[in-house]
């Protein structure tokens, strides 16, 4: 055996061995992850009451202070795993966790509450997201995420393709 045959064979297995402890870290960041993810998912129905204030706006028009009286709020969940938010106006949202999530959803709505109105714009409107996240002991915070496209004004040169509304709220479980 020659020096270098010694020396590609001493290479080959340094090769092998850091493959080996690559997939070793990859399998135990795995399972951690997998663990974390298997645990029961939180039960968020029931009735909840908040109050959506504005957080932010970055559209070129005024935004309402609140969302309005869209509280309680009514929370169901069916066999599927989707969920469905319906607002003391009457209008639902409807959707799911994640893939792994626990603490939290999203549901989507055409319509959740009054932000007030786009004038003197025009825009076109995404769905609302109404988004919860568990805070533990019957409480979680609430969001509502509206996103604005190709908002447009008579005699106004300024347009804006996209802007949104963010309102947030702490909720409790009646």
């Amino acid at each position: 055996m020659t020096w270098l045959s010694s020396a590609q064979g001493y290479f080959r297995n340094q090769t092998t061995m850091q493959t080996i402890q690559k997939f070793l870290v990859c399998a135990a960041l795995l399972a951690a992850i997998t663990a974390c993810g298997g645990e029961d998912p939180v039960d968020f129905t029931g009735t909840w009451d908040v109050q959506l204030a504005l957080e932010d706006n970055n559209c070129p028009f005024a935004a309402n202070q609140s969302l309005g009286q869209v509280s309680p709020l009514t929370v169901n969940r069916d066999a599927g795993g989707n969920f469905e938010v319906r607002n003391a106006l009457g209008e639902l949202a409807t959707g799911s966790q994640g893939i792994g999530e626990v603490v939290s959803f999203t549901a989507k709505a055409p319509a959740f509450g009054s932000f007030g109105s786009t004038a003197p714009f025009t825009c076109t409107a995404a769905p609302y997201v109404i988004g919860y996240l568990d805070q533990g002991s019957n409480k979680a915070q609430v969001t509502a995420y509206i996103t604005f496209t190709n908002c447009t004004a008579p005699g106004v040169s300024r347009t804006t393709s996209s802007c949104s509304v963010f309102y947030s709220g702490d909720a409790s479980r009646r």
